[in-house]
């Protein structure tokens, strides 16, 4: 059963929408980057940005408090 009250699910879920967007945001970058470091840099944004995601998916199908990941 989820333990998250209404408002800590709707914000959540408007978390989960604002890394989506960014990790989109990141990857269309990258992927018009010409330097190399640059384009690294990026992506290792991407990858902590997408933790920071199954985080606060794991909260929204478990409801309890997400766990540090291994880029937090």
């Amino acid at each position: 059963p989820n333990s998250l009250s209404r408002e800590e699910r709707r914000s959540a879920i408007g978390e989960f929408e604002r890394i989506e967007r960014e990790i989109t945001t990141l990857r269309n970058q990258a992927a018009k980057e010409k330097q190399i470091n640059r384009r690294v840099e990026l992506n290792l944004d991407v990858k902590r940005m997408e933790a920071r995601l199954d985080a606060v998916r794991k909260k929204l199908s478990t409801g309890g408090p997400p766990r540090p990941t291994q880029y937090e």
